[in-house]
């Protein structure tokens, strides 16, 4: 993003903020500078179209061209020199001059001195639509700002529009890159399209440069998402040194399928210790839980939520939490199989057993369920009624009708669903039996 910023004539004339005059990107258009102009010049000595500047590229070079237009002329000292009266050149009228940082442009008079400037931001978008991608990097192109969505030593702002469990946000959180969210680049692109028109109106030196100040990235710190909670980010820092530091004397092993090497990286930016050999490790990292060896009692699981959480808190209290792993076993407790028994299957009686009482002339169970062929959960209520009482109470039971496939396996079916409830007696329960 290129910029004109002033230079006070007096080291007694001091501003609380750089009064910059923002010129934008390569797709930004040229800005008029005069006392008539879209950014007004106060010099007495200004036209009123004195100047023109843009940005141009060739290639991926950019620089920045003035033209003088003016009656007074336009002057310029280079960068590699002093403001002497020996180095200042006046330049030709209606001829571009290519500019470079650091070198410092009068209008009217060599006394009132501009510098130029050039602020390098680097954003890193990943996982957006590509029409969305499109139009942030069209914006970012009339800005100024350099947009990517591959990570590189460059990076100097994560794009991110809420917080998510990404190796990216872990290691900006490490390194100390900024995470913003989408509004921050809202908020740049106003300042650098329109705030160099509207700075030469403000009188107040002070007021008119804070209002061509970049917003802190802080204040755009993206959201929460609902994968963590209000107590895994209330105590969220931003920005903290400490992160670095975080994993120190720890000893982790990772196993998280395609991104193992990227959080090795994380783990590795905050301080700890990669092993090869799970067996040498402190803490095994895996995707989830459910992914990944558990042979040893004495490591204990992370998950790469966890480690997202405590690089967020800068906290390893969440470490000390983590579960210590099981024996060996299968990565799942209770692999779904059409052919397994069930829990409700084991608990729940054969349908001929629950009605074997009434054959028998013998005192109902108070408690009995039975699973039909047509996916019919039966199932008696508890009887209030004294003993004998409940015999003629057994000839109505009330039953559930559910919804689900009928299958050997009812591992998916945690409780049936009551829809509605009725009365069947025996004989009819008995018939709709039989037919089944």
């Amino acid at each position: 993003m290129w910029y004109l910023e002033f230079l006070t004539c007096s080291p007694i004339q001091e501003h609380t903020f750089p009064l910059r005059f923002w010129i934008g990107g390569v797709k930004a258009g040229c800005k008029s500078f005069g006392r008539k102009s879209s950014v007004r010049l106060t010099c007495p000595n200004a036209s009123r179209l004195h100047a023109t500047l843009q940005v141009q590229a060739e290639g991926e070079t950019e620089y920045l061209t003035v033209i003088d237009q003016s009656s007074h002329g336009t002057f310029l000292v280079r960068a590699e020199n002093s403001l002497d009266l020996s180095n200042i050149e006046k330049l030709d009228k209606g001829i571009p001059v290519q500019l470079k940082p650091g070198d410092r442009i009068a209008f009217g008079r060599p006394g009132a001195w501009y510098i130029v400037g050039k602020e390098k931001w680097v954003i890193y978008a990943d996982n957006l639509p590509e029409r969305e991608y499109s139009l942030l990097k069209e914006t970012c192109e009339k800005v100024g700002l350099n947009i990517t969505d591959t990570w590189n030593s460059d990076v100097s702002i994560v794009l991110l529009n809420e917080l998510l469990n990404s190796p990216w946000l872990c290691i900006a959180l490490i390194r100390g890159i900024p995470v913003v969210h989408f509004g921050w680049i809202d908020r740049v692109k106003d300042i650098v399209l329109n705030s160099a028109e509207q700075v030469g109106l403000i009188t107040v030196p002070d007021l008119a440069a804070s209002y061509t100040q970049i917003p802190p990235t802080d204040s755009y710190f993206p959201r929460r998402s609902d994968i963590f909670t209000k107590e895994e980010l209330s105590a969220l820092v931003p920005n903290d040194n400490n992160r670095k530091y975080l994993f120190s004397s720890r000893k982790f092993f990772v196993n998280c399928i395609e991104q193992t090497e990227l959080w090795e990286l994380v783990i590795s930016s905050a301080g700890g210790e990669i092993v090869k050999d799970e067996q040498d490790a402190d803490f095994v990292v895996l995707w989830n839980r459910n992914i990944g060896p558990t042979a040893s009692t004495r490591r204990k699981i992370l998950t790469t939520h966890q480690v997202t959480v405590a690089l967020l808190q800068t906290s390893t209290q969440i470490l000390d939490k983590c579960d210590v792993e099981e024996p060996k076993s299968s990565p799942l407790k209770h692999p779904i199989d059409s052919d397994a028994e069930t829990d409700e299957e084991e608990r729940d009686e054969n349908l001929d057993e629950v009605w074997k009482t009434e054959r028998n002339q013998q005192q109902p169970l108070k408690t009995s369920s039975a699973l039909l062929p047509s996916g019919v959960w039966l199932k008696r209520n508890k009887s209030s009624l004294p003993d004998d009482q409940q015999k003629e109470a057994f000839n109505k039971v009330s039953f559930i009708e559910i919804s689900y496939p009928a299958t050997k396996s009812l591992q998916h079916l945690k409780k049936p669903k009551q829809i509605s409830r009725t009365t069947i007696s025996c004989n009819e329960m008995k018939a709709s039996n039989d037919i089944s």
